[in-house]
């Protein structure tokens, strides 16, 4: 004969406290939790950091190459000579610098060429200008090495310096001679570009604060994006930078001019 046992209110007790206890966390393990979800964090946080800025590097690098294209497509129109860093002839008879003069062979083009910004590819993606701010001037934020400077004037027009226009034959390795790299503003909040804004400016004092002429910027983890003559992009450390700008061996500045073997 089988026996039924009822359940005593302590046993009901009993069974409803133990899968409480059972159900709940205690304060050490909410602690540890929280304590995990804090490390993650401070894991995680930084590394999506990085990975925008790598990717805004990366567009950096691309507004360079198209800007490196812009700059070689010009000498078919302008018998073989390259815009100026500085000053360049427009057809009403003005002095343009190189972001103007290369304007129209930039694909897409937006604005900037007068001064309003919504053409971003003249404007590197780590660097906090208003993309919708107004300019006096043509804007860029990429500042032209000696390689688009004659040593003397080969045109009526000339710049600051007296500098003409240089020719793509005198360029004697375009893959290793620098021509556009990451530029600071000329001063607070002004990245206009006039006559005189990229002229000397490669061989200026690096990173330095802003001023009357357009520097270098280390912006990218201590590298400055580069366009070479070629069209290729890379980055450069703020060593190497240093080590050719104040080399006693030509060779280094002469990635600067264009005379480099």
């Amino acid at each position: 004969m089988h026996s039924i046992t009822v359940p005593t209110p302590s046993m009901t007790l009993s069974v409803s406290a133990t899968k409480r206890a059972s159900r709940a966390f205690t304060l050490i393990e909410l602690l540890t939790v929280i304590a995990i979800i804090g490390i993650l964090a401070a894991i995680i946080i930084p590394t999506v950091g990085k990975v925008r800025n790598s990717a805004k590097s990366t567009q950096c690098l691309s507004n360079l190459r198209q800007i490196a294209l812009a700059i070689s497509l010009f000498p078919q129109d302008n018998k073989g000579y390259y815009p100026r860093g500085g000053s360049n002839p427009s057809p009403d008879g003005t002095l343009v610098n190189y972001a103007k003069a290369v304007y129209p062979y930039i694909p897409n083009r937006g604005n900037s060429a007068t001064g309003v910004v919504t053409n971003k590819v003249f404007l590197c993606p780590l660097e906090p200008l208003q993309p919708d701010a107004t300019y006096a001037n043509s804007v860029s934020q990429y500042t032209c090495t000696f390689a688009l400077e004659a040593g003397s004037s080969a045109s009526t027009a000339t710049g600051s310096g007296g500098n003409g226009p240089r020719q793509v034959a005198s360029i004697i390795n375009p893959s290793r001679t620098y021509l556009l790299l990451d530029g600071v503003p000329r001063s607070s909040s002004d990245y206009s570009c006039d006559s005189s804004c990229t002229h000397n400016a490669a061989l200026t004092d690096l990173n330095a604060t802003p001023a009357a002429a357009v520097k270098i910027s280390f912006r990218h983890s201590d590298n400055t994006n580069v366009a070479f003559v070629d069209g290729h992009t890379a980055k450069v450390s703020f060593t190497t930078l240093k080590a050719e700008l104040t080399s006693v061996n030509p060779n280094g500045k002469d990635r600067w001019n264009g005379k480099i073997n």
